[in-house]
């Protein structure tokens, strides 16, 4: 495609200096092939692209084959270019400083920008979409971003969005996808500079921030715009994300544009399925707030002293009609149950709008329970009247029970398995079962002998183990 006779599309494109790019822009609209510049590269004001509208091939810079002083000309620029065929790719290039390609909309391969030591600006201001995936790491001067407030999409498969070990103030430009996007994966992580990230995405497949012990996640406005249209316009549909996984938090909240500001109930509009809350040293109330809830994994929160969960019933209802899993382990500040558990929580409220309570049982049979840590008798004493245990030797079949593994760890010095072990007996707790050490066999049907009672044998070793390995797994989803 030619703008005038004199403008021609190239196939490949190299250059070595700013004078090299100056002729190619003003020769050419559209280069077909791939555009490459050496890492050697001079120019006193950078090199600028300004002119060329769009690349069909990819844009990098090329590495040095030995040591060189780095990118001399410091800044790679377009005003113009709107597209991209292929991939930018710029790693490992030691002396640039800014990249600035504000009007860049499409890039149909992948973003990586890699290793830039020295970078300190990026302008990807009107991005809208990336076809496979995008990486940003290894840039710790990098503080100035210009990039999309409604962010970008990305539709690879997977689609992957990966953040590390970036002098940024806001990694909020990553965490929030426009309505309708493709479903990706997101990794934010070592992130020095940023106490607050909002998460305000309308799909996501496994979302891991991981925080630098004071980063405050705020939870945006998850109204996710459908494309059908009812006779009073588009439908609200829920926001969904498969996986959550934080670490290093200080606090949880909604922000101020979130669904409860606009008197509908905080999650209605988000659902997830595994929410896994771990290593966060100074977080002292997790809010679980969310619908569709499956699996929740709570481990290692030094501070964590109180759980919010929602006390208005058609939230209970969507939670406690979605939970399979739970392990709730090593968290030394957190009480489940006490003195005052019929009476509990009356009255509490999570930022000071939210009416909660300390734990929600589930209304439908769990495949996993693992607790270890501060747990009271009372914690169990709504799901022993839900049961109505009499002398009945079976559960009743449409009420709750645990069908694959139970193991219960307290360390409160007057805890007694007696009533657990009665529910085990009663069928409750069908699957492999202990409670602070000791399994004990269910009573057989139409039976009235006692269980017995054995020492906790390799089979709940087993049960911990695979349990605190769906926490720890999510330390590896960093790359």
């Amino acid at each position: 495609m030619r703008r005038s006779d004199t403008k021609r599309p190239e196939k490949n494109a190299e250059f070595r200096s700013a004078a090299d790019a100056e002729a190619l822009a003003k020769g050419c609209l559209n280069i077909e092939g791939d555009l490459t510049i050496s890492a050697g590269a001079s120019g006193d004001d950078g090199i600028s692209l300004d002119g060329i509208k769009s690349i069909a091939g990819g844009i990098s810079i090329q590495a040095c084959p030995d040591r060189c002083a780095g990118f001399a000309a410091g800044t790679l620029s377009s005003s113009t270019l709107e597209s991209i065929g292929g991939d930018i790719h710029i790693s490992d290039v030691a002396g640039l400083h800014s990249l600035l390609f504000p009007s860049l909309r499409d890039v149909r391969g992948t973003i990586t920008l890699e290793n830039l030591a020295d970078l300190r600006s990026l302008d990807l201001a009107h991005l809208r979409s990336v076809n496979e995936s995008f990486v940003l790491a290894g840039a710790p001067e990098l503080t100035n971003l210009t990039a999309p407030t409604q962010g970008f999409d990305v539709a690879g498969d997977p689609a992957r969005v990966r953040v590390w070990d970036v002098g940024l103030g806001s990694v909020d430009a990553f965490l929030v996808t426009p309505s309708n996007a493709h479903t990706r994966d997101v990794s934010v992580s070592r992130i020095p500079n940023v106490v607050y990230a909002e998460l305000a995405t309308s799909n996501g497949g496994t979302v891991r921030i991981e925080g630098n012990g004071h980063l405050t996640l705020g939870l945006g406005n998850f109204r996710n715009l459908s494309s059908a249209s009812s006779g009073s316009g588009s439908l609200m549909m829920p926001a969904h994300i498969e996986t959550l996984n934080v670490s290093g938090l200080s606090s949880v909240r909604w922000s101020s544009n979130s669904s409860q500001n606009n008197n509908n109930r905080p999650g209605e509009y988000y659902t997830l399925g595994t929410l896994a809350v771990h290593d966060n040293h100074l977080l002292t109330t997790l809010p679980i707030l969310w619908e569709g809830v499956d699996t929740l994994e709570i481990a290692r929160n030094d501070a964590l002293a109180e759980l919010a969960c929602p006390r208005d019933l058609d939230a209970v209802r969507a939670v406690a009609s979605a939970l399979r899993n739970v392990a709730i382990c090593d968290n030394p500040r957190l009480e489940l149950g006490g003195a005052t558990a019929d009476e509990d929580d009356d009255g509490k409220k999570w930022n000071g709008t939210v009416e909660t309570t300390s734990w929600i049982w589930p209304t439908v049979d769990m495949e996993t329970f693992v607790l270890s840590g501060v747990v009271h008798d009372t914690f169990f004493r709504p799901l022993e009247k839900i049961h109505g245990l009499t002398t009945s030797s079976s559960p009743n079949p449409a009420k709750p029970r645990v069908l694959a593994n139970f193991a219960l760890t307290s360390t409160v010095p007057e805890f007694h398995c007696g009533t657990i072990d009665q529910m085990r007996m009663h069928g409750v707790f069908v699957g492999n079962y202990t409670c602070n050490g000791n399994s004990v066999d269910m009573v057989p049907p139409h039976h009235n002998g006692g269980g017995v009672i054995r020492p906790r044998g390799e089979a709940a070793f087993v049960v911990f183990s695979i349990m605190f390995s769906m926490v720890l797994g999510g330390l590896g989803w960093l790359v």
